[in-house]
């Protein structure tokens, strides 16, 4: 998990950090950083777009009964 946030911090290419953070978040469901990181990116061009929107939801709800058992990450991520 620690590789692969790593990982996706140190690339500078979006799409690719954006698959470490996503294996991140395979591998830990519950914890909140990956879809933290994955808004950072998404964000880093002062827009979010339809695509990135996608993503981001598809990813809350693949592991949302996961991430619902810390009720102030869910609140803040959803």
């Amino acid at each position: 998990f620690n590789a692969l946030m790593q990982t996706g911090d140190q690339i500078s290419e979006k799409d690719e950090a954006l698959q470490y953070y996503l294996k991140a978040a395979d591998v830990k469901p519950a914890d909140p950083d990956p879809y933290y990181s994955l808004m950072d990116r998404f964000t880093a061009d002062n827009r979010f777009d339809g695509d990135e929107e996608r993503t981001y939801n598809s990813a809350l709800t693949e592991h949302s009964k996961s991430l619902q058992k810390d009720q102030q990450s869910w609140s803040q991520l959803a």
